[in-house]
C-alpha cells in the first residue's frame, strides 16, 4: 500500500496498467528491463507514476501483498505494509544466496552538495524559525527546497519542480516535497517576503550566535541585475546604469548591508535608476535595526523602546560606504543617526593632494604587505592637521569640482594610501584605454586624408563622437583640425604633457576619510579593505546562486526572487565560514563539484530462491568527501536506508537496514 496524498490518479484503465508494470518490475526486474509489453505500451505520462510509485515504496520501505495473483497482480491488493527502516540501527543476520551477475542499480539521485546546504539551514534554524511565524509543515519543505536549490542548481519555479525529483531531497526533506508544484513556490515565495524583517532579524541573532562576527563595522554597497523581458507590472523596473553592461534591459538595484565579517544584515530593493547616493535614505532605519541586537533578541520590549540616538551613540558603529554614496548630505544623515563614517573619495578628489602624495617620505609601509610576502606593498599617511586637508588642488582636467552636495569636513582624518597592486592595475586600464583612443583618432585621420570625410559639419560630428566614447582619455589629449580650410591635412591630436604627467602619477592612490580619530592607519585600511566582503557577497549572489538574470515580472515576484536569493546567501555565508576556519580556500563550485559524484541509488538484489530486494541507500563517500562532511559536521552514518523484498513470501514484513 503507497499513500500518495492528494495526487490526481489517471483514469481506471492506466491504473491497472500502472499495476501491472509495477509488479512485474518488483518482483521480476530481469524480464521487466529486457522489455516487457505492458512497458512498451506505457505513455510518458503513465511511466512517470510508476516510476513516482516505485520510488515511494522503495523509500518508505512499505509493500507487501496479502494474496499474489501473478503478473496481473493488482496494487489494490495490498493492504499490508512495512514500517521505514530505522537509520543507524544495525540489520538483522540473514544468509541468502544472492545472483550476483544480475545485480544492478537505478534512481541515483544526487546527495553530496545537498548536505552541507541542509546543515547550514539546520544550523542557523531556519525551519524553527518560520515555524514560529505560522509556516505549515508542507510551507517549512517547499521553502527549504526552494532556497536550498539556490546554492545547488538555482531555477525556475517550474525547473524546480523538475529538478527535485532527480536529487535526495525526498529522502532528506520528505516526501512531501514531491507534491509541491510551481504554483505552491510562487505562494511561499509571497509568504517569505511578507516576513522578511522578522526572519532576517533570526538570521542576524544567529549569525552572531554561531560565528565571531564584527558588527562594530557595517558595509553597505548596491549592485543591479536585469530582467529577460520588458516587465512592465513592475513599477521598480528602470533602464540605469547596468553593471553586467546590460544597459539594454529593465533593471532593479539591491541595497545590501553586510557587517564587518561578511555575514549579510539586511536589503532593500530599489527601482533600476536609483542613484547610489540616493538610496541611503531608505535604509537608514535598516542600518538601525542592525546596529540594535535587541532589536534581533526581542527579549525585552521595554529595552526595545529605548532612543534609538542613544543606543547609536554608545555603540558608535563605523559605517563603511563607497566612494557613489559618500555624498555629504548621506555622511551628515548618518551623524545624526549615530554612526561614524569611513569612505573612499572619488577619484577627482585625489588631485587635491597632488603635494601629499608627491612627498613619498611621509609614508609608510603596511606590515604584512610588499618585499617578501605574497601580497603588494600598501604605503599609506594619515593626516591629522585640518590646514592639510584643503591640499593643493591642480587644474589637470581631471578635478571638475565637487558634485553639488559633495563636501570634505575639515574636521575629518585623512588616510592617504599609495598601492603597488592598485598602481598596476589603473596604469593597464588607462594604458588599453588609451590604445584604443588613439587607433580610433588615426583612422579618423586617415578618413580626413583620403578626402572621405569633408563636409565640416560631418567632421564635427566625428570629432565630437570620438570624445564622448573616450571620456577617461580624451580630456589628456588637443584633438582639432590642422587646417580648417583644408580638412585634408588631417588631424592634429597632441597629448597635454602636465596634465597627463600628474595624471599618471596618482595611479595606485586613493583617499579614505573617517570622521573618527581613534583609529590608527593601520587598523583604518583594515576596515576599509572590509568592503570587498561586500563585492564577494554580490559575486556569490550573482554567480554562484542565480540573481541574475531574473525571469519574473510582477514586482512582488521579483521582491521575492531576490529575497530568496539573499536568504540563499545566508546559507552560502555558513559554508564559506566553515571553509575559512579550517584553513580551506577552495569556493563552493569547487566544493558542490567534488560532492556531486555522492548519490542515492537503489540497488536491485535478485536473488536464487526467487526473492528480489530492493535496496534505498546512499553511497559510500570517498576520502576527500569523507573530509568535507566531517569539516561541516556532517554524519552520513544517520542518512535513511530502506530494504524491501519482494518475491519469495517470507515470515517477516519488514526489513531494517
Amino acid at each position: 500500500m503507497v499513500c500518495l496524498g492528494d495526487a490526481s490518479l489517471p483514469e481506471e484503465r492506466d491504473r491497472k496498467l500502472i499495476a501491472k508494470v509495477l509488479e512485474r518490475k518488483l518482483r521480476h526486474p530481469q524480464d521487466f528491463f529486457s522489455g516487457s509489453p505492458e512497458k512498451d505500451s506505457l505513455s510518458e505520462a503513465t511511466a512517470g507514476w510508476v516510476d513516482r510509485i516505485y520510488r515511494r515504496i522503495v523509500r518508505d520501505g512499505r509493500y507487501c501483498q496479502i494474496q499474489p495473483v501473478g503478473d496481473t497482480a493488482d496494487l489494490s491488493s495490498a493492504s499490508s505494509c512495512s514500517l521505514p527502516c530505522e537509520a543507524g540501527k544495525p540489520p538483522e543476520a540473514q544468509f541468502e544466496n544472492v545472483s550476483v551477475d544480475d545485480i544492478e542499480h537505478e534512481h541515483s539521485a544526487m546527495l553530496g552538495p545537498l548536505l552541507p546546504v541542509k546543515a547550514a539551514w539546520e544550523s542557523l534554524g531556519m525551519s524553527q524559525c518560520l515555524q514560529e511565524l505560522g509556516f505549515g509543515k508542507k510551507q517549512i519543505v517547499a521553502a527549504a527546497a526552494n532556497i536550498i536549490s539556490r546554492l545547488v542548481e538555482p531555477s525556475s519555479e517550474y525547473g524546480l519542480v523538475r529538478w527535485i525529483p532527480t536529487t535526495a531531497l525526498p529522502e532528506l526533506l520528505g516526501e512531501d516535497v514531491l507534491d509541491v508544484d510551481h504554483k505552491r513556490f510562487y505562494r511561499i515565495s509571497d509568504k517569505l517576503l511578507e516576513n522578511h524583517e522578522a526572519i532576517e532579524a533570526h538570521l542576524r541573532c544567529q549569525s552572531r550566535k554561531l560565528f565571531p562576527v564584527d558588527r562594530t563595522v557595517i558595509l553597505y554597497d548596491l549592485t543591479n541585475t536585469y530582467f529577460e523581458g520588458d516587465c512592465l507590472s513592475n513599477e521598480k523596473a528602470r533602464r540605469g546604469n547596468s553593471k553586467e553592461k546590460r544597459n539594454d534591459r529593465p533593471l532593479v538595484v539591491l541595497g545590501m548591508i553586510y557587517d564587518g565579517s561578511g555575514f549579510a544584515l539586511a536589503h532593500k530593493t530599489f527601482a533600476g535608476n536609483t542613484n547610489d547616493g540616493k538610496s541611503l535614505l531608505g535604509m537608514v532605519e535598516e542600518l538601525k535595526k542592525c546596529n540594535r541586537p535587541d532589536l534581533d533578541s526581542q527579549d525585552n520590549e521595554a529595552q526595545m523602546e529605548l532612543d534609538e540616538q542613544e543606543v547609536c551613540a554608545e555603540i558608535k558603529t563605523l559605517v563603511v560606504v563607497d566612494a557613489g554614496i559618500s555624498t555629504g548630505e548621506n555622511l551628515a544623515m548618518l551623524k545624526e543617526a549615530g554612526f561614524s563614517y569611513l569612505v573612499n573619495d572619488t577619484r577627482r578628489k585625489r588631485s587635491r593632494y597632488n603635494k601629499q602624495f608627491a612627498e613619498h617620505e611621509e609614508f609608510q609601509p603596511l606590515p604584512g604587505r610588499g618585499e617578501g610576502t605574497s601580497k603588494p606593498m600598501v604605503q599609506v599617511r594619515m593626516l591629522r592637521d585640518p590646514a592639510l586637508h584643503a591640499g593643493h588642488s591642480v587644474d589637470n582636467g581631471d578635478d571638475e569640482g565637487s558634485p553639488p552636495g559633495e563636501s570634505t569636513n575639515k574636521r575629518d582624518t585623512i588616510l592617504l594610501c599609495r598601492s603597488e597592486g592598485r598602481e598596476e592595475k589603473e596604469q593597464a586600464m588607462f594604458s588599453k584605454a588609451e590604445e584604443r583612443f588613439l587607433k580610433e583618432a588615426q583612422k579618423l585621420d586617415l578618413r580626413l586624408k583620403n578626402r572621405r570625410l569633408v563636409k565640416p559639419k560631418k567632421i564635427n560630428q566625428a570629432i565630437g563622437r570620438l570624445k564622448a566614447k573616450h571620456p577617461r582619455v580624451q580630456r589628456y589629449y588637443e584633438i582639432e583640425l590642422r587646417s580648417e580650410a583644408n580638412p585634408a591635412e588631417g588631424l592634429l591630436f597632441e597629448s597635454k604633457e602636465r596634465q597627463l604627467r600628474e595624471h599618471r602619477e596618482l595611479f595606485g592612490c586613493y583617499v579614505l576619510r573617517t570622521d573618527r580619530q581613534d583609529l590608527e592607519p593601520e587598523k583604518l585600511w583594515n576596515v576599509y579593505i572590509g568592503l570587498t566582503q561586500a563585492e564577494e557577497g554580490f559575486r556569490a549572489l550573482k554567480t554562484d546562486l542565480g540573481l541574475r538574470p531574473n525571469f519574473h515580472q510582477k514586482e512582488e515576484r521579483v521582491d521575492g526572487h531576490i529575497f530568496i536569493t539573499v536568504l540563499a546567501y545566508h546559507l552560502w555565508k555558513w559554508i564559506r565560514q566553515k571553509l575559512d576556519a579550517a584553513g580551506d580556500t577552495r569556493d563552493w563550485v569547487t566544493v558542490g563539484g567534488l560532492l556531486r559524484t555522492h548519490c542515492y541509488a537503489t540497488l536491485i538484489v535478485p536473488c536464487e530462491n526467487g526473492g528480489v530486494y530492493h535496496l534505498r541507500k546512499p553511497g559510500r563517500p570517498e576520502a576527500q568527501q569523507r573530509n568535507l562532511y566531517e569539516l561541516f559536521g556532517i554524519d552520513t552514518s544517520n542518512l535513511t536506508k530502506t530494504r524491501v523484498k519482494f518475491g519469495e513470501r517470507s515470515t517477516k514484513s519488514a526489513s531494517i537496514l
